[in-house]
C-alpha cells in the first residue's frame, strides 16, 4: 500500500490524471471529516484533481516526498494509511507539509483508494 501511495503521489507530480484515477474505486469520498464530497466516476475525480493540481497547489510546486506513515490494517480487505508528506519547489525548498488519511480496500484482488481526508 505504501508503494501504491508513492506511485499515486508521483502521478500527482506529473499531472497524470488517468494514472491517478486508476488508483481509485468508485464512488470515492474526499473530506469526510469536514465537508464530504462524493465522486461517482473517473471524470469527476479527474476534474477534482485538475482543479487541485493546477489551481490550488502551492506556488512553484515540483514534487512530494513521503515523510512518515502509519499503516493500519482494519481487516484483510481494508486498510488505512496515515501519511505525512512534504511538497517541494524546483529549488528543493519545502513549500508545504501536510497529513492525510487514505482509505484502501481490495477490489478484485487489487488495493484501491476509496476515501481521502486531510488531518
Amino acid at each position: 500500500i505504501v508503494s501504491l501511495w508513492k506511485n499515486y503521489s508521483k502521478a500527482f507530480e506529473y499531472k497524470d490524471y488517468d494514472k491517478i484515477a486508476s488508483y481509485f474505486s468508485y464512488p470515492s469520498i474526499f473530506g469526510i471529516s469536514n465537508n464530504p464530497t462524493i465522486l461517482y466516476n473517473k471524470k469527476e475525480l479527474i476534474d477534482r484533481y485538475v482543479n487541485t493540481r493546477e489551481k490550488n497547489i502551492q506556488e512553484g510546486y515540483r514534487y512530494s516526498l513521503l515523510e512518515d506513515y502509519e499503516l493500519i490494517e482494519l481487516s484483510p480487505n481494508t486498510s488505512i494509511l496515515k501519511a505525512t508528506y512534504s511538497r517541494y519547489n524546483i529549488n528543493y525548498n519545502k513549500v508545504y507539509t501536510g497529513k492525510g488519511v487514505y482509505f484502501y480496500k481490495r477490489v478484485n484482488g487489487d488495493w484501491k483508494l476509496y476515501c481521502i481526508d486531510s488531518i
